[in-house]
């Protein structure tokens, strides 16, 4: 399932973002936090044994299946880890990670929103896989400003030392793409949605995150508009 690292949600525009919460959580609390909004927010169910198996295999796997349109969440342990091919561009020790939770909500057979949440053995994995996150998804805000120009599309990013935010939309294009990437202890989380902009999809995408304790990256909107 090397998708499930290597592949970002796609459409014609690609970026990525990251954000960040106030303290620890820790695996289990974050999981438990984000677990809820996604049962909240989306009516969310833990994956079915097909489901999991579908996300399991190299071959079938694909975020925008239809068997992900109610949104399914699942938790990957070192068993199931060690099934996972991540691949041979994978900057970091795959034997490192002691857990992945991954939730998955598809809109239409589309990609739409995707939540992984890793808990890795010790901080300096898990910076390797900060960086590798960041490297392979993250952006500049030179960079999301050159992109956004050459699709008339409008920009928010924000970066610290643990997190970047970023958001791409266009109005006339009717197109959003938002991604959070996050290293806290020894956790770090990728969020991406890929959607609509005005439509009540988004406007859920926004709920989740905020209930989920991500960075709020619809303040990046305002703060556009704003100016």
């Amino acid at each position: 399932m090397k998708k499930l690292v290597s592949c970002a949600l796609v459409l014609t525009m690609v970026l990525s973002l990251a954000g960040c919460s106030k303290g620890s959580a820790g695996f289990s609390g974050t999981v438990k936090k984000v677990t809820k909004a996604a049962e909240n927010v989306y009516g969310a169910e833990e994956a079915t044994k097909k489901q999991k198996k579908k996300i399991m295999d190299d071959d079938d796997f694909d975020f925008g299946d239809s068997d992900f349109q109610d949104g399914v969440y699942v938790t990957l342990d070192e068993g199931d880890i060690e099934e996972i091919d991540f691949g041979e561009d994978a900057d970091f020790d795959p034997e490192e990670i002691r857990n992945i939770f991954l939730f998955i909500k598809s809109e239409r057979s589309r990609p739409c929103t995707m939540t992984e949440i890793y808990e890795m053995s010790d901080k300096a994995a898990v910076d390797d896989l900060y960086e590798y996150m960041l490297e392979r998804y993250g952006t500049t805000e030179k960079k999301l400003k050159k992109l956004a120009r050459n699709q008339d599309a409008e920009y928010g990013f924000e970066e610290d030392d643990n997190m970047l935010a970023a958001i791409l939309y266009s109005e006339e294009k009717n197109a959003l793409q938002s991604c959070y990437i996050k290293k806290d202890g020894k956790v770090v989380i990728v969020s991406q949605y890929t959607g609509k902009y005005d439509s009540d999809v988004c406007e859920e995408f926004f709920d989740y995150a905020r209930e989920a304790g991500f960075y709020d990256t619809e303040t990046l909107i305002e703060e556009e508009e704003d100016d």
